[in-house]
């Protein structure tokens, strides 16, 4: 059971969030309120895996109500999603709470309901949980969460660590490959050189070039190395994980 808190002082809109969240599953319980104060009140007496914030509220703005969560030990992590007809907060928003993602009233039933299945799964029985489905970096001024299941590749240079994933690239400062290595489930992702880690989810075909090998990725652009002292390891976890398997073009 996954917990929503809406914080809308708007009643209408805040009715059509709650109907719209409650048709989406069973396995959602749905909290609001209209001000901060109501709303801190209910984010220490309960434990919340979603916050919708409205940025303006009668008694001050949504931008303190989270910056006072994130204080919170429980939900330094958790994720927010704004609400707001005002754009020029956004990028605020992001550096300074790092919210999720936003949403510009009037609200739109699809908006609602991607990013909230997104979030937390809403469609399948829901966990409150939702460490292992994501790794986060503290990164200047904010703190950077990437789910697991969106990365291709990782590359190492120079100490710092450049995670490719399906939409964007991110950059994490003096983060050895070793070390993101154990943040990642071991049955996904290989190393595949020193400075490289794949997802085998993601791995479309490896091949020999000029003697060396290389991987490519299924919709990405690009490929890495593959090393000899590292290949027999990809090629286990490939033959051992039936989604990569059918997945993989085999020219391997």
């Amino acid at each position: 059971m996954s917990t929503i808190l809406i914080v809308e002082d708007n009643v209408d809109q805040l009715n059509f969030l709650k109907e719209i969240l409650e048709d989406l599953s069973d396995n959602i319980t749905i909290l609001s309120a209209t001000s901060l104060k109501e709303a801190y009140h209910l984010a220490l007496t309960h434990n919340i895996d979603l916050f919708f914030i409205d940025i303006g509220l009668p008694d001050g703005s949504g931008m303190e109500l989270a910056k006072n969560l994130r204080i919170i030990e429980k939900y330094e992590l958790t994720w927010m999603v704004f609400l707001t007809t005002y754009t020029q907060y956004i990028l605020k928003a992001f550096k300074q709470v790092h919210c999720y993602d936003y949403i510009i009233k009037p609200y739109k039933k699809e908006n609602i309901i991607s990013i909230t299945k997104k979030l937390l799964n809403a469609n399948l029985p829901a966990s409150s949980s939702n460490k292992e489905h994501y790794i986060s970096f503290q990164m200047k001024g904010y703190i950077l969460k990437i789910f697991i299941k969106d990365i291709v590749y990782i590359e190492v240079f120079k100490k710092n660590c450049t995670i490719y994933t399906c939409n964007d690239n991110f950059v994490v400062k003096k983060m050895p490959l070793s070390k993101i290595n154990e943040m990642l489930p071991p049955e996904e992702f290989a190393q595949s050189h020193r400075s490289f880690l794949v997802n085998i989810y993601y791995i479309n075909e490896i091949k020999k070039t000029d003697n060396l090998w290389e991987i490519t990725f299924l919709n990405h652009y690009g490929s890495v190395p593959l090393g000899d002292t590292f290949k027999d390891n990809v090629l286990s976890k490939l033959r051992l994980t039936k989604g990569a398997l059918q997945n993989s073009s085999r020219s391997w």
